[in-house]
C-alpha cells in the first residue's frame, strides 16, 4: 500500500507512473492486430491522452520555472497544447506543423540535456582525480590523518553517486531521443523505421529511469 501511495500520491510521480504503464502497454501491444493487441494499444493511447490533458495545467509553473532558470527542458509544452487544441477543432488550424514543431523542440531539449549531463560527468571525473591527487600528496608528506582520509573518501563517494545519476540521465534522454526522431517525418536519420514494440521498449526504459530517479531524489531530500 505504501508503495502504491508513493507512486500515485503526487502529480509528478503519478505522471511518471502513468507514462511507464503507457509504454509497457505499447510494447505489449506491438503491431498485433488481435483483439488483445488492439485493446492494449487503445489503453496505451488513452493513457498518453490523459497525460497530455494533465499537462495543460503545467504552463503556469513551467513559465515561472523558465523565468528563474531559462527555457528549461519542457519548452515544447505550449506547442503541444496548440497541436492538441487544433486536433480537437477548438482552434481552426492544421495541427500537423505544431505537432512537428513540438517533436523538434523535444528532440532539441533532449540533446541539450544529454550534452549537459556528459559535460557534468567530465567535471565530476576531474574533481575525483583532483581529490585522489590530494590524498596521495598528503600521504607522501606524512600529514594524512584518519579524519582527513574519511573526509576525502566521503567526498569521492558523493561524486561517484552523482556520476551514476548522470549516466542514468544520459540513458533516459537517449532512449527518449530515439523515439522523438523515430516519430519525425520519414527521411531524417531513422525516422519511421522502428516498430511500435521497439518504441514501447525505449519508452519503458526511459519511464522506469524517470520514476526511479524521481523517488531517489525525494528519498534523499
Amino acid at each position: 500500500m505504501d508503495t502504491a501511495v508513493r507512486l500515485v500520491g503526487s502529480y509528478t510521480s503519478r505522471d511518471k507512473f502513468i507514462r511507464l504503464c503507457q509504454y509497457i502497454l505499447k510494447f505489449l501491444a506491438g503491431q498485433q492486430k488481435t483483439n488483445a493487441g488492439i485493446r492494449l494499444g487503445v489503453i496505451s493511447s488513452e493513457l498518453g491522452a490523459c497525460r497530455t490533458v494533465l499537462r495543460l495545467f503545467d504552463d503556469v509553473p513551467m513559465f515561472a520555472y523558465s523565468l528563474s532558470y531559462g527555457l528549461g527542458r519542457k519548452v515544447y509544452y505550449p506547442l503541444e497544447h496548440i497541436a492538441w487544441l487544433a486536433d480537437r477543432k477548438i482552434l481552426e488550424r492544421n495541427s500537423g506543423p505544431w505537432g512537428l514543431a513540438c517533436l523538434v523542440a523535444w528532440a532539441v531539449s533532449l540533446l541539450t540535456e544529454i550534452f549537459k549531463s556528459i559535460l557534468q560527468i567530465r567535471l565530476i571525473r576531474r574533481a575525483q582525480i583532483q581529490l585522489l591527487k590530494e590524498r596521495e600528496l598528503e600521504a607522501q608528506e606524512e600529514r594524512e590523518t584518519a579524519e582527513m582520509s574519511t573526509s576525502l573518501k566521503g567526498q569521492i563517494k558523493v561524486l561517484k553517486s552523482q556520476e551514476r545519476e548522470l549516466y542514468l540521465a544520459v540513458i533516459e534522454h537517449l532512449t527518449d531521443l530515439v523515439n522523438a526522431i523515430n516519430w519525425l517525418p520519414p527521411g531524417f536519420l531513422w525516422s519511421g523505421k522502428f516498430s511500435a514494440r521497439f518504441t514501447g521498449a525505449m519508452g519503458t526504459i526511459s519511464s522506469a529511469i524517470k520514476l526511479y530517479r524521481f523517488h531517489k531524489r525525494t528519498d534523499s531530500s
